[in-house]
């Protein structure tokens, strides 16, 4: 039986074999490798919709990421600002300019390394207590999210509380001696955790009158409860602050929420320490929420963009502002591109109907190969349904016509994939279209 090439879609949407799109004032161009006249490219606009990259490892993502930063750092202005979460330190090495700041933990990048300091942030919005206290606090939260027994969550939140006003405690003191000041950084306050024994938070807490009701947490500091509590306030120091992250800010003092207001055109490249793993979990995390925060608070008259390139979003979980930036950062220059390798990781991490909110906030996807099932169910089904006619001869060699609902991008499409090729859908755009991108050495 012999299937004639003729194929043509009756209803719904059809993918696209080649692809010639040019949009205004385009700020990326993407051509094809095997087709001179094949290209397609993206503007401001349709960056503000957000970019994910879905794919398996090796399927070509990467290289797609370098094309864009490639383009993007060519063009951006003082008014911009690149915040990349660099795993591999591919990004740094291709895209790193003197100007720009490195945060990363491992052997390579210590030296270079800028020293986070944890009070700039608290104090970021000012020092109207009420300001600093709640910055304190939310940043104590998302240090120990995760942390403890889902059973018994009390420790890791008394644990939570105690550090948050260890922070505030500190901060107080410097505004009634300046001379304190210089106490403010990490290392002053990782040595006071690390060395202060349950008298001495009894002694602090019992300064302020707001701070008291902490005190019962700790009774005497002999019982089972107060060595819990101390215990699991040590286990997220021990975990968290360690190198860069533990020492003075002698070689560069670095705040992200104030890197991000002042923006200047350079990139903050957070290098993923792979010696420790996900150890370092939380502190990524809250350096991305903590951009992403200062990002979102920014003027909608404000000139310029915010670049937030995830090159593996599965090791940033449960960021608090991923899905404020992706549904309601447009107006705010904030610009997401995202790389995944299976909508499995973002179920995994915020649950299956947050997970498909967030996937959803991208308005435009480009869907490499991938032997995850679960994904090309969601490539297939973000595309939709159509209905295809074929038409073939018969064992009576009469033609025959049939037709068939399926998608509009079926499973069988993705499988087919190359290394370097994907199923591109552009936001607003009617049809996805296959497109083979080219290597960027």
């Amino acid at each position: 039986m012999e299937i004639s090439r003729k194929k043509i879609t009756v209803w719904g949407g059809e993918l696209k074999r080649e692809a010639k799109l040019e949009v205004p004032e385009w700020e990326v161009l993407y051509r094809n490798r095997d087709r001179q006249d094949s290209f397609f490219t993206l503007n401001e606009e349709l960056f503000s919709r957000h970019i994910l990259m879905l794919g398996g490892s090796g399927s070509g993502k990467t290289n797609v990421f370098n094309l864009t930063m490639n383009q993007l750092r060519a063009r951006n202005t003082e008014n911009d600002i690149f915040i990349v979460f660099d795993t591999k330190g591919d990004f740094y090495r291709r895209f790193g300019k003197k100007e720009d700041i490195v945060l990363g933990n491992s052997r390579e990048y210590r030296a270079s390394s800028a020293r986070w300091n944890l009070f700039d942030e608290v104090l970021s919005d000012g020092t109207a207590p009420e300001d600093y206290e709640l910055n304190a606090k939310e940043m104590a939260a998302s240090l120990f999210a995760g942390r403890g027994s889902e059973t018994q969550p009390f420790f890791a939140n008394a644990a939570r509380d105690i550090f948050a006003n260890v922070i505030i405690y500190f901060i107080r003191c410097a505004e009634e001696n300046s001379e304190r000041k210089k106490l403010l950084n990490n290392k002053k306050l990782i040595r006071f955790f690390r060395g202060a024994d349950s008298k001495k938070y009894v002694e602090i807490f019992q300064r302020y009158a707001d701070m008291k009701s902490l005190l019962s947490y700790i009774g005497d500091g002999t019982g089972g409860q107060a060595l819990g509590v101390l215990g699991e306030l040590k286990s997220m120091v021990n975990d968290c602050f360690i190198g860069v992250f533990q020492e003075d800010d002698q070689n560069g003092r670095f705040s992200i929420r104030n890197a991000v207001g002042e923006k200047g055109g350079k990139a903050i490249f957070i290098e993923y320490d792979l010696t420790v793993g996900e150890v370092l979990t939380p502190i990524y995390r809250l350096l991305i929420d903590l951009a992403l925060k200062e990002a979102l608070g920014r003027s909608e008259k404000e000139k310029g963009n915010v670049y937030l390139v995830l090159d593996e979003l599965k090791l940033l979980p449960k960021l608090q502002h991923l899905d404020d930036a992706l549904n309601f950062g447009r107006s705010m220059g904030v610009k997401v591109i995202a790389g995944l390798q299976s909508v499995n990781q973002l179920y995994d991490s915020y649950g299956q109907e947050k997970g498909t909110v967030i996937a959803g906030g991208f308005g435009t996807v480009f869907a490499f190969r991938t032997s995850d099932n679960a994904s090309r169910e969601y490539i297939s089904g973000l595309f939709g349904r159509n209905v295809v006619s074929f038409q073939y001869t018969g064992i009576d060699r009469q033609p025959v016509k049939r037709e068939r609902e399926g998608y509009v991008v079926e499973s069988w499409d993705q499988l087919a994939l190359k290394k370097g090729q994907a199923v591109v859908g552009i936001a607003d755009e009617p049809d996805p279209f296959v497109f083979q991108f080219e290597y960027m050495p």
